[in-house]
């Protein structure tokens, strides 16, 4: 069962009333990612408002043959094809423009590069945010600002416009699918490569988490998610001295990294959207180490601890 908090039947308040008490907690026990926490709590929220909108605007089914679905997996081929994907411009408009509001009025970083940028949105057309590169001198997103955008604020607001819809998808079928004989490293549902992996059961079994759209995978521990890579002296991880519930999991034959949580080590509820944010200073450790992955909006630089390194 997902540790991630998918329930279709729950209202906006339900949905994010479950991840903000879970983020009180963790403000308690963690006050360096305070801030950050407060201001992902508020985009979470918009974010369950968001689905909502576009769970009405695509009701009342998304769905297909299942066999197709299973000969698509046999051919590793994902289950969502973008061209089929349905837009309402006028609810990505709307949702973009109360992110870049979030952004700013509660980012942790005031100096983000949505300060006094915010332009008019109805000639833009936001179904080319899956069309091109957001960071191509032809993103979309690049004409709603005034002046330069970091690639980290692009990532975030790419992100933020598409996974909620693809996860939307990701709930319509995958609970229909046996995943059990996908062995790839990309996600089943999305094509997305994961961001997070978990590790479970008394053999530490190796989940792989999309956070794109929520779907989950188990995935060889000893085989690089990214490249296939299964040469032992070239897969390792770090892990953080007296915290070893978390790990950064890298490949030196690609340069990629993946953040994996211990579930044998850890205290329930996990929830892995959560977990990726305050988790982000293992990025900044595998990123000055030289690694690389697509990851979450980051704001803030928690100190550096030490770090102990393992071969497989």
């Amino acid at each position: 069962m997902s540790h991630i908090i998918t329930e279709q039947n729950q209202t906006v308040d339900q949905r994010h009333q479950k991840k903000s008490r879970l983020m009180r907690q963790l403000k308690t026990q963690m006050p360096q990612y305070e801030g950050i926490l407060v201001f992902f709590d508020r985009v979470l929220k918009e974010r369950e408002t968001y689905r909502s909108e576009f769970c009405k605007f695509l009701d009342p089914i998304v769905g297909g043959d299942p066999a197709q679905y299973e000969s698509r997996l046999k051919k590793g081929i994902p289950l969502l094809d973008r061209n089929d994907i349905r837009f309402d411009n006028k609810i990505m408009a709307g949702h973009l423009g109360r992110l870049v509001k979030i952004l700013k009025s509660g980012s942790p970083n005031k100096s983000a590069g949505s300060s006094d940028t915010f332009r008019q949105m109805k000639n833009l057309h936001l179904k080319t945010f899956f069309d091109k590169n957001p960071f191509s001198g032809e993103a979309p997103l690049s004409g709603l600002f005034s002046s330069p955008v970091s690639g980290d604020l692009m990532n975030f607001l790419v992100s933020e416009m598409i996974h909620p819809v693809l996860s939307i998808y990701a709930e319509k079928i995958k609970d229909r699918i046996d995943f059990s004989q996908w062995n790839q490293g990309y996600c089943p549902v999305c094509g997305e490569f994961p961001e997070m992996a978990a590790l479970s059961g008394d053999s530490g079994k190796r989940t792989l988490i999309s956070l794109a759209c929520g779907t989950e995978w188990q995935y060889s521990r000893v085989k690089c998610p990214f490249c296939e890579n299964e040469n032992q002296q070239q897969l390792s991880y770090f892990f953080i001295e007296n915290d070893e519930q978390y790990r950064i999991e890298t490949c030196d034959q690609c340069g990629q990294y993946i953040k994996t949580i211990d579930l044998r080590k850890k205290t329930p509820p996990v929830d892995y959207e959560i977990e990726n944010i305050i988790t982000i200073h293992l990025d900044m450790i595998a990123r000055e180490k030289g690694y690389s992955n697509a990851g979450p909006f980051r704001e803030t630089q928690p100190p550096n601890p030490s770090m102990t390194q393992v071969y497989h």
